[in-house]
C-alpha cells in the first residue's frame, strides 16, 4: 500500500510540474502583460465552464468558491502567527454568513438575470481578497451594532438554549421510559428481575 501510495504521488508530483511548465510558457508567451492576459484567459475560461454546467450545478459551484478556498487560507492563517491574516479570514466568514442569510431574497428576485451567477460568484472572491474588509465596517458592523442594541440576539439565543434545553430533558425522559419499558418486558417474558 506504502508502494502504490509512492507510486501515485510521485506521478501526480509529475502532472503537477507539467502542468506548472505549460503555464509557465503560456506565461512567457504572452509578454510583460502576460499576468493581466493570463488571468483574464483564466477568468473566460471559468465563466465558460460555469456557463456550460448550467443552474443545475450553480449552488454547487458557489459554496465550493465560497468556502473551499477561503477554508484552506483559514487554516493557514490559524496555523501561522500574522494578526492581519487572523482579521482577514474572520472577517471574511462574518460577511459570508451575512451574505448568505440575506442571499435567498436577490436570488429569487434577480436570479433569471444572465450571468447573475457569475456576478454572484465574482462577489464571493471579491470579499475574498480584499471586500470583507470594506463591507465589514461599512455594512455589517454597523447593523449588527444596531441589532445588539435591541438586545434581540440575545434574547432568540435564550429562547433556542431553553428550547435545546427542553429537548434534551425530554430525550432524556424518553430514554429511561423505553429503558423502564424493556426492563419490564425482559422481567415479564424471562421471568427475572
Amino acid at each position: 500500500l506504502r508502494d502504490a501510495s509512492r507510486r501515485f504521488s510521485s506521478r501526480l508530483s509529475l502532472q503537477g510540474e507539467r502542468f506548472r511548465t505549460k503555464i509557465e510558457l503560456v506565461h512567457h508567451s504572452l509578454g510583460p502583460h502576460g499576468n493581466k492576459a493570463l488571468r483574464g484567459l483564466l477568468l473566460a475560461a471559468f465563466a465558460y465552464i460555469v456557463r456550460r454546467l448550467g443552474q443545475k450545478y450553480m449552488r454547487f459551484v458557489t459554496v465550493g468558491t465560497a468556502t473551499v478556498l477561503p477554508i484552506y487560507r483559514t487554516f493557514k492563517a490559524l496555523e501561522g502567527h500574522n494578526g492581519a491574516d487572523h482579521r482577514k479570514w474572520l472577517t471574511y466568514w462574518v460577511c459570508l454568513g451575512a451574505f448568505g442569510s440575506l442571499e435567498a431574497l436577490p436570488d429569487a428576485m434577480l436570479g433569471w438575470l444572465p450571468n447573475y451567477s457569475l456576478l454572484k460568484m465574482a462577489a464571493l472572491v471579491w470579499l475574498q481578497r480584499s471586500g470583507s474588509l470594506l463591507v465589514y465596517p461599512l455594512l455589517v458592523r454597523r447593523a449588527l451594532r444596531k441589532v445588539e442594541q435591541t438586545g434581540a440576539i440575545e434574547y432568540a439565543s435564550g429562547q433556542v438554549e431553553r428550547g435545546v434545553c427542553e429537548v434534551r430533558a425530554g430525550v432524556q425522559r424518553a430514554r429511561e421510559e423505553m429503558t423502564a419499558l424493556v426492563e419490564a418486558e425482559k422481567s415479564r417474558v424471562y421471568g427475572c428481575q
